[in-house]
This record gives structure tokens, C-alpha cells and sequence, in this order.
């Protein structure tokens, strides 16, 4: 891809308020610059995803928009994350790019709870700007270029703050509810099985480096260097009629051989 021009160069987003928009984006173009414009797009792209001007003076392209929520929606998780190509007029607004959006991918819940956001990347940072409902993404495209760090776009839940849940209907409420349920179990399950390797690994390591000065508690099999063992105050218990059910910790230790 040959490099950008001058003009697009110095289009990278700035540091600003969320939903303020750049200088660059306020930029109003007459039918000569939006010509030329096109023709330098269409020149910097290595695909057949080119801009066209119509004979009214409006130009119709493509737009790449990513599919990027948080919240459980009703949507086949495979989706998440997904990359779709938008096929659209200058005038198209960004409200009616998300209907459009919903559509391809199958999301039945209402379009007021989803926004399209811009995205940008300057000096390793990355900018996210809400777009307002009759903004026309095409024509921030064309402003900024081809290049995705200067400007993508991104489908994410309407951000208002705390979530409305009276937007909800009953079934999706419950159906909320068995999703974070699964994803809470899973999340829970992960950690408890790298904390168990960890601390497999710093049982290996205590058994490798000091021989014979080890203590390992004999109902979780903890390790612990024997000078260490008045540090040591495990969760653990003895099985019942032990008798090491209640101060079964030091005494496991205490009594165990070494390792």
C-alpha cells in the first residue's frame, strides 16, 4: 500500500472529550475536493472495495464494521468479535447503519441499546468517539483515509452509564442471567485450575531445591520448607475422627514426614 497522502497524514484523531469530534471530522468538502478525494482513496486501497461518485454529487462505498459487545445479547457467541462490510451511500447516518448491522447479524434486541463507535490509534493509545445518530460514516471514511489506526468502526452497547434493566423484557433478564451464570462457573473454574498448577509447580520446586527439609501437610499435600512452618495457615482439615479437625493445620505439619 503506497503511503498516505499530506492531507490524510495529519488526520489522526486527537485526545478529546467522547463524543466531541476532531477538527478533522468537521471538515465540509465541495463537490471538486470530494472528487478528488475519492480518486486518492480509491488509489491507496489494495482491494476492490473502492468509493464511487454518482451523478447527484453523492458517492456510495464500503465501510468495515466490528461486532464488539460486553453484554450478553441474543446473538450465537461465534459471532462475537465478527467483521462485516457495509456497502453504503455518503448521506447513509450511523442510525441506520446499525439497523442495517443488526440485520446481517442476526441480533433481534432493540437497536436504541447498540451504538456505532469510532476507533483510533495515536502514539499507542486507542480513542473510542460515539458516533451521534445522523452522522455519516462514509464520509468519515473518505475524511480520514483507508487507513484502520486512523479511523475503524465499532458496533458496542450503547454506553449511558449504569445499564438500564427496564429495557429489558423478562425472558432476556433471565436469559442474562444463565449466560453470566456460565461464564461466572467457567471463569471460577479457570482460576481454581491455575492456581492449582501454580501450586504444583512451587511444591516441585521446594521438593527439588531443599531435600529433606520439607514439610507437606498430609489432607491437601501443601509444602513447605520446615522454617516455614510457623508461617503456614492452610484452609485445610483433617477428616473427622483424626483429631486434627480443628488445629489440624500445624499438627498435619508438625507430624508429617518430610519430603
Amino acid at each position: 500500500m503506497a503511503p498516505l497522502s499530506a492531507s490524510w497524514a495529519d488526520a489522526t484523531p486527537r485526545n478529546r472529550l467522547p463524543d466531541e469530534p476532531s477538527e478533522w471530522e468537521k471538515t465540509e468538502l465541495d463537490q471538486a475536493q470530494v472528487e478528488q478525494r475519492i480518486k486518492e482513496y480509491n488509489s491507496q486501497i489494495n482491494s476492490n472495495l473502492f468509493m464511487s461518485l454518482n451523478k447527484d454529487g453523492s458517492y456510495t462505498g464500503f465501510i468495515k464494521v466490528q461486532l464488539k459487545l460486553v453484554r450478553p445479547v441474543s446473538v450465537p457467541a461465534t459471532k462475537r468479535g465478527t467483521v462485516k462490510h457495509l456497502h453504503i451511500f455518503s448521506h447513509t447516518r450511523a442510525s441506520e447503519v446499525i439497523d442495517a448491522l443488526l440485520r446481517k447479524f442476526t441480533v433481534i434486541d432493540n437497536p436504541r441499546k447498540f451504538a456505532l463507535f469510532e476507533r483510533s490509534e495515536k502514539d499507542e493509545q486507542v480513542y473510542l468517539r460515539k458516533l451521534g445518530d445522523e452522522e455519516q460514516p462514509l464520509r468519515l471514511r473518505l475524511l480520514a483515509g483507508p487507513s484502520e489506526k486512523v479511523l475503524s468502526f465499532v458496533l458496542k452497547e450503547n454506553e449511558t452509564g449504569e445499564v438500564n434493566w427496564d429495557a429489558f423484557t423478562l425472558p432476556e433478564l433471565h436469559n442474562f442471567l444463565r449466560i453470566l451464570q456460565r461464564e461466572e462457573e467457567e471463569h471460577v473454574r479457570q482460576l481454581r485450575h491455575r492456581y492449582a498448577r501454580c501450586r504444583q509447580k512451587m511444591q516441585e520446586a521446594l521438593a527439588t531445591l531443599t531435600p529433606g527439609k520439607s514439610l507437606q501437610c498430609r489432607h491437601c499435600s501443601f509444602t513447605c520448607h520446615y522454617r516455614c512452618r510457623a508461617l503456614v495457615r492452610l484452609d485445610c482439615s483433617g477428616p473427622p475422627g483424626t483429631g486434627d479437625e480443628n488445629n489440624g493445620t500445624e499438627q498435619a505439619l508438625e507430624k508429617d514426614t518430610n519430603v
